[in-house]
C-alpha cells in the first residue's frame, strides 16, 4: 500500500505529496494516476506502452503491465519531485523511511540540517 509524504520546494514554496510503496491506483487505473498528479510525460509514455501491449496481447497483457508498473510508479514519481528540488517535510522518521523506499539521499546534500552548537 502506498504511503504519502508531504514535500516542499524551497525555491518556489510549492507543496506536493510524494508517495512510496505499491500503487493500487496504478494497478486498477493504469496511467490515469500520473495524469491526476500532473505527471504528463509519464502519462503519455505509459499510455503508449499500454496501447502497444494491449495490441500485441489482445488486451490480456495490460493487467500484467499495470501490475509490474504499480511496484515502481510511486518511487519514480517521488524521485522526480526530489530531482526538481522538492524535499521531504514529514517527521525525521517519516523522511528517513521515504528516502530509503525511494532510494534518495536524506537529507539532501545541498540542504544539510543545521548542527547544534
Amino acid at each position: 500500500m502506498a504511503t504519502a509524504i508531504p514535500m516542499q520546494n524551497d525555491s518556489t514554496g510549492l507543496r506536493e505529496t510524494g508517495f512510496y510503496g505499491f500503487s493500487w491506483t496504478v494497478l486498477f487505473w493504469g496511467p490515469l494516476p500520473a495524469a491526476f498528479r500532473g505527471d504528463w510525460k509519464t502519462f503519455v509514455v505509459a499510455l503508449i506502452v499500454l496501447m502497444l501491449v494491449a495490441a500485441a496481447t489482445v488486451g490480456a497483457g495490460n493487467f500484467i503491465a499495470n501490475l509490474i508498473w504499480a511496484f515502481f510508479y510511486n518511487r519514480q514519481y517521488t524521485r522526480g519531485l526530489v530531482e526538481r528540488g522538492y524535499r521531504f517535510m514529514g517527521s525525521d522518521t517519516e523522511n528517513r523511511l521515504a528516502a530509503a523506499a525511494t532510494r534518495v539521499v536524506y537529507p539532501h546534500p545541498s540542504r544539510e540540517l543545521p548542527r547544534a552548537a
